[in-house]
């Protein structure tokens, strides 16, 4: 009876190291029923390793994401600090125009104050001024005497003519209205630009002048604004 002789079946995990030069004939060899070997832990690390640069070559743009994120937070702060700057810059203007108001008030108020003092020690109260001038109503060498006097807002002009205070006479110029219509000062003009020693009487109350001409040896009113 013929025996037949057991081939073995050998692992594709075997076949890689089989050389190459070899006939074909080899591939059936007969090998002892030994285990078959299992690949090293050393050769599995290597082929970790020759797998990494792969791995690194797919991430490539992580570490250039970090000088983005630095250049846009330099340009946060570079806007930060613009804004700050203006800010800084707009408080100052707006505290030094605030300033100026203030010190424009205090001046207005100051000039007001002031120019009450004067009139008041000027022109007393009731404001009241007096003068003297030849108008062409003496008796003789004497000037008539004038009193303007403010009683509450109505101007009132006192004339006494030279030598001859017994022909006095009171002409009513504008009345004021308002508040401290009663503060302000009145005086009086009597310019002779022809040199006839027959002035006109003029009127000067809160930057406007009241015209009364001197006709007949008094005076009338002229058509005052």
């Amino acid at each position: 009876m013929a025996t037949t002789a057991t081939v073995p079946i050998v692992a594709r995990s075997a076949l890689r190291y089989r050389p190459i030069n070899q006939p074909e004939t080899e591939d059936v060899v007969a090998m002892p029923n030994t285990p078959t070997p299992r690949a090293s832990r050393t050769v599995q690390i290597a082929q970790i390793q020759d797998q990494a640069p792969a791995l690194q070559t797919r991430t490539p743009s992580i570490p250039s994401l970090r000088p983005t994120s630095t250049k846009r937070l330099t340009r946060t702060r570079t806007r930060q600090k613009v804004a700050k700057d203006t800010s800084h810059w707009t408080l100052h203007v707006g505290l030094a125009m605030l300033a100026m108001v203030v010190l424009l008030w205090l001046g207005q108020a100051l000039w007001s104050w002031g120019t009450l003092m004067y009139n008041n020690i000027h022109y007393g109260l009731p404001r009241t001024t007096q003068t003297d001038a030849f108008v062409g109503h003496e008796k003789g060498n004497k000037p008539s005497h004038f009193i303007a006097l403010n009683d509450h807002g109505q101007v009132e002009i006192i004339e006494m003519p030279g030598d001859n205070a017994a022909q006095a006479r009171i002409f009513f110029g504008p009345q004021f209205s308002g508040p401290q219509a009663d503060l302000i000062p009145v005086t009086l003009q009597f310019p002779d630009p022809q040199h006839t020693h027959h002035p006109d009487m003029i009127i000067v109350a809160q930057q406007s002048q009241f015209v009364f001409k001197n006709e007949h040896g008094t005076f009338v009113a002229a058509n005052n604004p």
